[in-house]
């Protein structure tokens, strides 16, 4: 399944999604990228999760709707990275499954 994702207004924001597939991993998409996923409870951003100014406050809100609200700034997200509560990896390792 596929979704925009929602402004702070309640309106579809365009080339910002969710997606969900049936065995439950969860993945963000900014435009044609796929920037973060949630497998098996476990979090993963790839490189582009800091691309811009955009894909950084979707993916905050991403993060807030999937239970991680404490993910919410750029250095909450890098800080998570450091202490490995999230994985960063290259953009090509979050293929969806």
């Amino acid at each position: 399944m596929v979704k925009s994702l929602v402004s702070s207004r309640g309106n579809a924001v365009p080339n910002q999604f969710e997606i969900k597939l049936s065995n439950g991993n969860k993945y963000f998409q900014s435009y044609q990228s796929v920037v973060a996923c949630c497998r098996d409870g476990k979090y993963y951003v790839s490189q582009l999760w800091d691309y811009s100014n955009t894909t950084r406050k979707y993916l905050y809100r991403w993060f807030a709707d999937n239970g991680r609200r404490d993910l919410c700034s750029k250095y909450e997200v890098q800080r998570a990275i450091e202490d490995g509560s999230i994985e960063l990896v290259n953009d090509n390792s979050l293929q969806m499954i």
